[in-house]
């Protein structure tokens, strides 16, 4: 199969680049002590774990696409806050999640309007919407974006990739092969997206009639099957070790990527049995309920439990922290509540979106 052919897989591949790089972003519409209802969980989480740094846990493939409810809740925070590119870009990252590209490329396209530093990122996401919603097909309005996003960012990773596929399929092999060449030099060695890049540099080799300047491709990656069946072996392997500590927390973050969020807090309980003063294995364990309830925005009573004892083995848990907090806020605890958000504030880089929105939650609290 050729690179050109599978061009709308590579896009969706690339978003995992982009979502990194934008993080996950919320901005909850707040109306005071008494109506400071709890958003979605896991939306808001994503977004603390990608700024703070922690892949143990909650990721947005997971997280961000949990439905219509979802969506009508970021739907509502977008028409109260039209002018709020955070809301804009909540709701267009969930369409995209949600394989609605073509709703989610004008909102990045309006965010990018009413971006400052972020409007690259705006613009690339728009672009790469447009890609999607095309089946792999670089647009004309989508080549524009790209552009664009190179004028203000000529670094921007994202858009270098999709600058070499806009070559290569105007028929500009060797131009593509250069400009994916320079990128795969500017990348790190364990760059997720860096197979695809490589992937791009071959294709584009072979139709500019050129040795490639990369070896042969190395084996496919697994599909869902084969991933599925290494994560049971995993398991098999545990039923005969199952003193494995660290084996016991892979297969509970392997079930959970899986969406298999029973099993991996059965998992991630092994561990916790294990090393009871594990707080990674414990915050799994808890993460893993919240996700498989009915209602991720309130966990169940297990959950916070859970979470309170990751909190006395580590106060600055940034998870633990938001959860804790806004279960403070549903019990009418604002003190607790302003005490443990306040906490997780000082740990938000003060550029991030996610620390205007935890500092919204604060003032909303706030006492009168």
């Amino acid at each position: 199969m050729t690179f050109f052919a599978v061009a709308a897989g590579l896009a969706a591949a690339v978003a995992a680049a982009l979502l990194l790089g934008l993080r996950a972003r919320l901005g909850n519409r707040l109306q005071g002590p008494a109506g400071v209802a709890a958003a979605a969980i896991p939306v808001i989480a994503a977004a603390v774990y990608l700024v703070i740094g922690n892949p143990a846990f909650l990721d947005p493939d997971v997280s961000l696409n949990r439905g219509e409810t979802l969506l009508r809740l970021l739907e509502e925070q977008a028409e109260a806050q039209p002018d709020s590119p955070a809301a804009l870009m909540n709701l267009a990252q969930a369409f995209d999640e949600a394989g609605r590209p073509a709703d989610a490329a004008p909102l990045w396209k309006r965010a990018a309007a009413l971006e400052g530093d972020g409007r690259a990122d705006a613009l690339a996401h728009a672009a790469q919407s447009l890609i999607l919603a095309a089946d792999g097909v670089v647009t004309a309005d989508a080549a524009a974006l790209i552009a664009d996003t190179l004028a203000i960012e000529p670094g921007h990773v994202p858009a270098r990739f999709y600058a070499g596929l806009t070559e290569l399929q105007g028929g500009q092999p060797a131009d593509a092969l250069a400009t994916w060449t320079a990128l795969l030099a500017d990348l790190p060695p364990d760059a997720e997206f860096r197979p695809m890049v490589e992937s791009g540099v071959r294709e584009a080799a072979a139709q500019a009639d050129v040795p490639s300047p990369l070896p042969d491709a190395a084996q496919p990656v697994p599909d869902d099957v084969q991933i599925r069946a290494m994560v049971d072996g995993l398991a098999a392997r545990l039923a005969d070790n199952p003193d494995d500590l660290e084996g016991w927390k892979r297969l509970g973050r392997s079930r959970r990527v899986l969406d298999q969020y029973d099993l991996s807090h059965e998992a991630y309980m092994r561990a916790v049995a294990l090393a009871p003063q594990d707080a990674e294995a414990l915050a799994g364990a808890a993460e893993a309920l919240t996700l498989a309830s009915d209602d991720p925005a309130e966990p169940p009573a297990e959950a916070i439990a859970l979470f309170r004892r990751v909190l006395d083995l580590d106060p600055d848990h940034a998870l633990a922290l938001y959860i804790i907090g806004e279960e403070a806020v549903r019990r009418d605890d604002l003190e607790t509540a302003r005490t443990l958000l306040g906490r997780l504030l000082q740990r938000l880089p003060a550029g991030e979106p996610m620390h205007a929105t935890i500092a919204a939650r604060l003032e909303a609290i706030r006492p009168e």
